[in-house]
């Protein structure tokens, strides 16, 4: 299974609330791919985004981290 591993260390780990782990885990892999995509479409505009990528990355674990809680 694709999102086994991540599934399996949500379900072991702590609670996930309401969303079940496999979903927690596809939603964090497509909220990570969606901002890669965007990412790539701005920069190639010539246009960057008005955010690091640290602030990205930092933002995106705060908000799966809260999710887990």
């Amino acid at each position: 299974m694709f999102l086994a591993g991540a599934t399996r260390l949500l379900a072991d780990g702590k609670s996930t609330g309401p969303v079940e782990p496999r979903l927690l885990a596809f939603l964090a892999f497509l909220s990570a791919v969606g901002m890669l995509t965007m990412k790539g479409l701005v920069e190639s505009q010539g246009d960057p985004l008005l955010y690091s990528d640290e602030q990205m990355i930092d933002a995106l674990s705060s908000i799966f981290a809260r999710a887990v809680e």
